[in-house]
């Protein structure tokens, strides 16, 4: 299993709440159950996957959050369980998604703009809570001051009146560290303020001393793919999968 596995596998314990047994995996955020990223299960064996789907069921019922179930590095395949999600009347949905990896420099046309970056590492409050709510609403900010607790980073670009208008979320686990939540104010985009702030995260990422051998990155938008290349990231399509009860998936 890849550093980066065993993040994906073992870093939300570090700020969500969770169960864990043999056949399954559940985690949520108590206050933020609509921010789906940080409410699901997994299956991890088809023995006795019935029972494990109930008990996902009922954690994430008592959470208030939807029951989303996704593939991980150690769930079953989708092929052997579909059966019993499709039975159980939920909706499956594939996507790819791009790992990339850093591993090049970066490409001369990478355009930074020339601003204040600063890192955050303690609750967000103020400007900074403006823009992180911007990206992920009220469960969004809620879950990253719980991932802040929990020694993520988040790096800001700052303009000339010194207001956050990129921000860039970065975590370590082991020997990995993972870069998400980049996002750049609708009005500052194109402006090189997004690559200034992943710079920087992947410079602070970078540093011998903090013993990271896998910066990596999921991106499913082709924009964003683009500028994590230009960055120096490298890497390959992954098919990734999730379910969740028909009438929600009909909703959204």
């Amino acid at each position: 299993m890849t550093d980066g596995e065993r993040y994906e596998i073992h870093c939300p314990k570090k700020y969500l709440s969770y169960d864990e047994k043999e056949g399954y995996r559940v985690f949520w955020a108590e206050g933020a159950a609509g921010f789906a990223a940080a409410n699901y299960g997994v299956l991890k064996q088809m023995n006795g996957a019935g029972k494990s789907l109930d008990a996902i069921e009922a954690k994430l019922k008592s959470a208030g959050a939807v029951c989303r179930v996704c593939s991980a590095p150690d769930s079953v395949s989708l092929d052997e369980c579909r059966g019993l999600l499709e039975q159980r009347g939920y909706s499956v949905k594939e996507y790819e998604c791009r790992r990339l990896t850093q591993c090049l420099e970066p490409s001369p046309f990478l355009v930074r703009r020339k601003c204040k970056v600063q890192m955050i590492t303690t609750r967000l409050e103020g400007n900074w809570e403006v823009l992180v709510r911007e990206w992920g609403g009220e469960d969004g900010l809620l879950v990253a001051n719980r991932q802040i607790k929990s020694g993520a980073r988040v790096f800001f670009a700052l303009n000339r009146a010194e207001i956050p208008v990129s921000c860039c979320f970065g975590m370590g686990y082991g020997a990995a560290f993972r870069l998400w939540g980049l996002y750049t104010a609708p009005n500052q985009r194109q402006k090189g303020y997004g690559a200034a702030v992943l710079s920087a995260a992947v410079e602070f990422a970078a540093q011998p001393d903090r013993g990271y051998e896998d910066i990596f990155v999921y991106v499913r938008d082709e924009q964003a793919q683009r500028l994590f290349e230009k960055a120096g990231f490298r890497g390959g399509v992954r098919r990734l999968w999730s379910a969740v009860p028909a009438e929600c998936r009909e909703g959204e």
